[in-house]
């Protein structure tokens, strides 16, 4: 039985395999008679262009993307706008100027605890946690990034 299985396997293989060598050699033995039909030129017009193919655009009602309905007209041409009640978007903080602040690494220190080596708008500073300097202050220490508070603002900055 499993001769049998092996052989119907090995025939459906080579039938798969020729089949795809078959395709890919055929592309390159073309007749030459349809590419010299093609260089004469007398090809009719006709036979090039193709007819277009005819479509409406219909106004959807709703926009896919916000959710709400966007502008509906009536017969008499006045607009009338509707809106679906949704989420209402949070609300954005103004946008606070981070100073430029570079990570270089900590100090283990037995007595003093861990020191974080911070580059904070180009001068270099030895901050412990809790620290502030220039309004930033260190609230946690990693061997590869510290977490700086700036404005009630959290952020992470890596080695």
């Amino acid at each position: 039985m499993k001769k049998k299985i092996n052989i119907v396997l090995i025939v459906a293989v080579l039938g798969l395999w020729g089949t795809l060598g078959y395709r890919y050699i055929n592309n390159y033995f073309h007749d030459e008679e349809n590419i010299s039909y093609m260089k004469s030129g007398n090809i009719p017009l006709k036979d090039i262009i193709a007819k277009r193919d005819t479509f409406t655009m219909v106004l959807l009602g709703r926009d896919p993307f916000l959710g709400h309905i966007t502008v509906s007209r009536e017969a008499e041409g006045r607009v009338h706008t509707h809106q679906i009640k949704g989420p209402k978007p949070a609300k954005v903080k103004p946008n606070t100027e981070w100073p430029d602040v570079k990570y270089f690494g900590f100090i283990k220190s037995g007595t003093n605890g861990e020191l974080a080596l911070l580059k904070i708008d180009g001068q270099l500073f030895k901050l412990h946690k809790g620290e502030a300097k220039n309004d930033l202050v260190v609230q946690k220490i990693f061997k590869d990034s510290v977490l700086v508070i700036y404005n009630k603002e959290k952020r992470v900055f890596k080695h």
